[in-house]
């Protein structure tokens, strides 16, 4: 592993923390509860475009990791399902807790984990490879 690569993610880890900690303090915002992709207290809907995202998600990496000629891809771009799955859960995870239980305001702790699997994802992009 690069060391720029390590670098990156201690000040990105870093900035999320502060962030997260602010969040949780002046705001007074509550993390969620964690609840299962396919638990009974999930709207409906909700539970159709997580399971769908992870459906496509395994499609993907097959495709990008099994298939013949799948070695010539670089590695950015055969953990991007992986990345695009976490990116994609989030935002709809945000966006049912905006939709659902507003007044908790965990949302904003989704998607600040949206912002940090981007910021990831590009540190492995740019510094990744080199």
């Amino acid at each position: 592993m690069n060391v720029n690569v390590i670098i990156s993610w201690v000040i990105l880890f870093s900035v999320f923390f502060l962030i997260s900690h602010y969040l949780k303090k002046h705001l007074g915002i509550k993390n969620r509860e964690w609840v299962w992709m396919l638990s009974e207290r999930r709207k409906p809907v909700f539970r159709i475009v997580d399971s769908s995202i992870f459906v496509l998600f395994l499609f993907g990496m097959f495709q990008l990791n099994f298939e013949p000629g799948s070695e010539t891809y670089s590695n950015a771009v055969r953990v991007s399902p992986l990345f695009g799955m976490m990116f994609l859960q989030s935002i709809v995870s945000g966006i049912e807790q905006w939709v659902t239980d507003r007044e908790r305001k965990a949302y904003y702790h989704e998607w600040l984990g949206t912002i940090l699997i981007v910021g990831s994802y590009l540190i492995i992009l740019i510094f990744g490879d080199s």
